[in-house]
């Protein structure tokens, strides 16, 4: 798995702490597609992989380091580097189960078509704050269109979630300044 991949797995992770929420906005149910036992899988994965990746990228600073690193510090980052292998394996079989990931031969499954589109809103989020109204709008839109697509071409993918996604896309595109001002 590359980093990008790697880095997805842990924003999927993250992403399934915040589902698994108790209450009544929980996107833990039948009608989202997520249970409880992937999510908490998929939340556990992420915490170990964040974790070895934080460990190889301090022995990669002490191998590069004057004076290097030690013979111990190659060996065990070698060893991090199978684990890591290992995990990736493993991840993305629990994201494919757990519907948060398509398969390598349908890009547009409705799962990368969300995370387009939550990605989109991430960037909208850092536009905003940097005063960049304009910018954060076109995010926002484009958003706001993955989302709609999800809603027409496949009605039952995770109802709720989607939902969810576009009432919060819609209300914070309704929050911002007018156009031009």
């Amino acid at each position: 798995m590359s980093r990008v991949a790697r880095f997805a797995f842990i924003v999927a992770s993250f992403t399934a702490s915040l589902l698994l929420a108790d209450g009544p906005n929980s996107l833990i149910s039948p009608q989202a597609g997520i249970d409880a036992e992937h999510g908490t899988n998929l939340v556990k994965r992420g915490a170990i992989i964040e974790g070895i990746t934080s460990e190889c990228a301090e022995i990669s600073k002490r191998l590069k380091a004057d004076p290097p690193g030690t013979a111990a510090d190659q060996a065990r980052l070698k060893e991090l580097h199978a684990e890591l292998d290992r995990l990736d394996d493993e991840s993305l079989t629990e994201l494919r189960r757990a519907g948060m990931l398509a398969s390598p031969n349908d890009p547009d499954h409705p799962s990368d078509v969300y995370f387009k589109g939550w990605l989109l809103c991430r960037e909208a989020e850092k536009l905003k704050e940097q005063d960049r109204t304009e910018s954060c709008r076109e995010k926002l839109e484009q958003a706001l269109k993955l989302f709609e697509q999800i809603t027409k071409e496949h009605p039952d993918w995770k109802p709720q979630m989607v939902q969810g996604r576009l009432k919060h896309t819609k209300e914070t595109l309704a929050a911002l300044p007018p156009a031009g001002k």
